[in-house]
């Protein structure tokens, strides 16, 4: 996606030569896995990125949030998808598990936003809204699909998870895939 979004808007001297930001919204965030681990891939894979990139992380729940601003997880939950390599690059060992350096935190920001009542931020790259809406009856599924929709920039990409669909609710998206993943 991040490639794509680069050739789409001219190469990295032309977005900073226009002051672009490539914004991603991780909605729906829980504890913060999801955004950390994007702030962390684009860290590993796009360095140069890093002082472009706005990542906003948002959830229901006051409770989630604050655990995701501590970056506090145990050691179950960093060991069970995080690679040694990462963990001990940018983890640091407490006595009941891992918490993320600053570095990484210091890259996402934390909101509170109710899908269905809220404004949701605007003009979004890359928006991330995985295994949310399964929880949501039809009628307001669709209600936050278009909300979502009306959420993206232009040439924005929407990442729902594995058992969610568009199909019924929107119908002017295009399916990408790459490798295993559909967006």
């Amino acid at each position: 996606i991040i490639p794509g979004w680069l050739e789409a808007n001219g190469g990295e001297h032309t977005i900073r030569s226009k002051n672009l930001r490539l914004k991603i919204w991780s909605a729906g965030c829980a504890t913060g896995q999801e955004p950390y681990s994007i702030a962390l891939t684009i860290r590993e894979f796009f360095p140069r990125l890093v002082d472009i990139i706005d990542i906003q992380a948002t959830d229901i729940s006051q409770v989630a949030l604050e655990k995701a601003k501590a970056g506090n997880y145990l050691e179950i939950e960093v060991d069970r998808g995080v690679e040694e390599r990462i963990r001990d690059k940018y983890f640091k060992k407490t006595p009941y598990g891992y918490e993320l350096v600053s570095d990484i935190k210091n890259l996402v920001r934390f909101s509170l936003l109710n899908l269905h009542l809220d404004v949701y931020p605007r003009e979004m790259d890359i928006l991330f809204c995985r295994n949310v809406a399964i929880y949501f009856n039809k009628e307001d599924r669709k209600k936050i699909y278009t909300k979502l929709k009306n959420s993206l920039g232009s040439n924005g990409i929407l990442a729902l998870g594995s058992a969610e669909s568009l199909f019924g609710f929107i119908d002017n998206f295009t399916i990408q895939e790459y490798k295993i993943t559909r967006y």
